[in-house]
């Protein structure tokens, strides 16, 4: 499991359970941080964001008679964590493998804002996703063959939701593109270097424009 991933002006590490694989915190060195808390059979329970000691955001997931989120219950944060502001809420739905197949947004009146459909190759990989709204946008995604950053770590799916960074996106391989449909300026290229368990220890992002970033990943 990844401990750290550095840029060269960020770092962001990562903490997980001592007796189950499932991440507990990531700390991102310009002070964001964000805590992920679980019930007694480590499923998912509250997600919390922090900018150093303040939190800022909560969200309170509910969850149906298989253990996985159906709702996260979102909340804006102020005055020290004493005056909470409902946001509104998402629901989610999954298919025969227990992947997203829909995510619909709604606001605090319960209207609904956006909706994404989720889709998957042969190989059960995220291959793509919809979504409607005011904004409307669809990406594609292509992978690699070897191992994905976070394969060991369970649920994060769900917590790629919050924390939208495309290494949470690397569970059973690693991605190599995102495409945006009509959008290509916001189009990402990955290229990797692997360690000798065949992980990868060095990202290069390119975007668009040919701009690239390096990103350094160490395992514990």
């Amino acid at each position: 499991m990844p401990l750290s991933i550095s840029t060269d002006n960020l770092k962001i590490d990562f903490q997980y359970a001592t007796t189950a694989n499932v991440l507990m915190e990531i700390r991102q060195s310009n002070g964001s941080r964000e805590m992920i808390v679980y019930n007694d059979k480590n499923q998912l329970k509250e997600y919390k964001r922090y900018l150093k000691d303040d939190l800022l955001y909560h969200v309170y997931y509910v969850l149906n008679e298989e253990g996985l989120v159906s709702k996260a219950i979102q909340y804006n944060v102020e005055a020290g964590g004493k005056l909470m502001s409902p946001l509104g809420f998402y629901q989610v739905s999954y298919d025969e493998a227990k992947q997203i197949e829909t995510v619909d947004w709604y606001d605090f009146k319960n209207m609904l804002i956006k909706t994404r459909d989720f889709g998957y190759n042969e190989k059960s990989l995220f291959a793509g996703s919809k979504t409607s709204g005011s904004q409307p946008y669809q990406q594609s995604y292509l992978y690699d063959e070897q191992p994905g950053v976070f394969k060991q770590v369970s649920q994060l799916q769900i917590l790629s939701l919050e924390h939208e960074a495309f290494y949470l996106l690397n569970i059973k391989a690693n991605l190599k593109a995102i495409k945006n449909e009509g959008q290509s300026a916001g189009n990402l290229n990955f290229e990797m270097q692997y360690n000798a368990n065949g992980y990868p220890a060095v990202i290069t992002q390119t975007d668009a424009s040919g701009k690239s970033k390096v990103y350094k990943i160490s395992y514990r």
